[in-house]
């Protein structure tokens, strides 16, 4: 950022190139004042380009936290999902009036581009420490919610299933000494 003496410096600089302006350095009645339009020129320069540069930081630091549209930002979003509660709109984006991660009730999702060109969600809770599906209200609060925030032609299928389990009652594991060799200590 620049400083008031090189705005000051800048202004000469572009004074100099107008000869209608060359009265207000050579007379000494009206030097002064010339002086004091400059500096208060120049401190005005210098707080707006302080105000703009601030903006471009605060728009910079939004946009970073902007990928909508992405993987990631749709998983973000419905791990935000607040159950019964409602969206508000701030600044055209839709979001919930107040944070409440009580309410959150995803705890795992997976998503999946289709062939179809949208996306499959599977989601599932947390009861008694341990994964379930949605029961149908929370599912269409979700797939409400996902609506309101998505985007418009992006088809969205929202799944939530019980998880799946793998049980091994009796299994034999075979090393092969050409993969697994311990003879030789830099392969461990």
């Amino acid at each position: 950022m620049r400083t008031p003496e090189e705005i000051r410096q800048e202004i000469e600089t572009e004074a100099d190139k107008h000869p209608e302006l060359s009265e207000l350095q050579r007379n000494t009645s009206q030097a002064s004042w010339w002086v004091s339009l400059k500096s208060v020129f120049a401190a005005l320069s210098l707080t707006m380009e302080t105000v703009f540069e601030l903006y471009r930081k605060d728009l910079d630091k939004a946009l970073r936290k902007t990928e909508a549209g992405t993987k990631i930002w749709l998983k973000n979003k419905v791990m935000e999902y607040q159950h019964r509660d409602t969206l508000v709109l701030a600044n055209n984006v839709p979001q919930y009036f107040k944070p409440e991660p009580s309410k959150r009730i995803i705890k795992r999702a997976t998503l999946k581009n289709l062939p179809s060109g949208g996306v499959k969600i599977k989601v599932a809770k947390e009861t008694g420490g341990k994964l379930v599906k949605l029961d149908v209200v929370e599912k269409q609060g979700l797939e409400t919610y996902l609506s309101q925030i998505g985007f418009i032609g992006i088809p969205l299928q929202v799944v939530s299933e019980d998880p799946n389990e793998l049980k091994i009652t009796k299994a034999t594991i075979e090393i092969s000494k050409d993969v697994f060799d311990t003879s030789d200590p830099a392969n461990p």
